[in-house]
């Protein structure tokens, strides 16, 4: 295992093939690891000019980028995967495009994913946003998720899909109430939290879509929604049917902020029904998390803080 700060003295003081070999590792890899730790390389032909005295100075090495990996080791223990980190072709497709980086990714990511048989929503085991979308909610969540991230990236709040093991991403509650249906288990939660840095306060974030109890009818094989009695001159059905309740998708989006950190128990929800999906649409939503981050900057000690939907309370 090696630090960014052992990487940084390393690729400084010897030519990147011979850091490469020391480390068991290709030359364009080791750059990779570079840009996921943002560790500056020296640039081409700098050896050269060092033999001729005339290298410009190194810079200095920067602070670690919120949420990105401050280590590297070649098997992988005790570090996240750098993919994640270096550059993705969903990234570079964004300088072209009016998405924020974290929504373009979620949008080729998602945008790919195949629902299993019996699934409601879109499941991914990559490193990616927090959505809880079904496909024919996905582009309305994406269009959400990119004014949420434009409207924090407008006030200076970073956003990032971290692995940092001190954070925690609750089960969150994506059903409506009920009285046919016990609340279901947890469908789908991410490998990493979604957490924003506001004023060095981190705030879990996530975009669910609700589900809702609806009846179901099992014909030939497969569950469609139920009308309820079918008619007296309906066609005869043959074979074993029968109705029973299931959790299904409505299309209603909501966004769920959450504190990441273990022992402070914090909740907010914001319905996004009409939201207007631009950064001027979250200006509002931001406020409120700047001032919730207040009460969460005190509640970082051994105690719960509990806020109930919509804030009442």
């Amino acid at each position: 295992m090696i630090t960014r700060e052992e990487l940084y003295e390393l690729v400084w003081t010897k030519a990147a093939m011979h850091v490469a070999a020391d480390l068991g590792v290709s030359g364009s890899y080791l750059g990779r690891v570079c840009i996921a730790l943002n560790v500056p390389r020296p640039p081409r032909g700098y050896w050269m000019l060092k033999l001729a005295g005339k290298a410009p100075s190194r810079p200095s090495l920067p602070p670690i980028q919120f949420g990105h990996p401050d280590r590297w080791s070649k098997n992988g223990e005790g570090t996240p995967p750098i993919q994640r980190f270096h550059r993705h072709p969903a990234l570079d497709a964004w300088k072209h495009s009016d998405l924020h980086p974290l929504a373009a990714e979620a949008a080729t990511v998602f945008g790919s994913a195949v629902p299993k048989s019996g699934d409601t929503v879109l499941r991914t085991k990559a490193y990616i946003a927090d959505l809880t979308t079904s496909p024919a909610a996905l582009d309305r969540a994406i269009s959400l998720l990119n004014g949420l991230l434009t409207a924090l990236n407008d006030e200076g709040h970073d956003v990032e899909v971290t692995p940092q093991p001190n954070f925690i991403r609750p089960a969150l509650a994506f059903h409506e109430p009920s009285t046919s249906l016990q609340p279901p288990r947890k469908i789908w939660t991410p490998l990493w939290p979604t957490i924003a840095k506001i004023r060095n306060t981190p705030v879990g974030l996530a975009i669910l879509e609700t589900h809702k109890a609806v009846e179901m009818r099992y014909v030939d094989g497969r569950f469609s929604p139920s009308t309820g009695p079918a008619p007296k001159n309906a066609k005869r059905i043959w074979g074993i049917t029968w109705t029973e309740h299931q959790w299904m998708p409505t299309g209603r989006l909501k966004l769920v902020a959450y504190s990441p950190i273990h022992f402070v128990r914090w909740q907010r929800e914001w319905m996004l029904d009409g939201m207007d999906a631009t950064a001027n649409g979250f200006k509002t939503i931001v406020r409120e998390l700047e001032e919730a981050t207040r009460t969460l900057a005190e509640a970082r000690l051994p105690a719960s803080h509990v806020a109930h939907p919509n804030g009442a309370g």
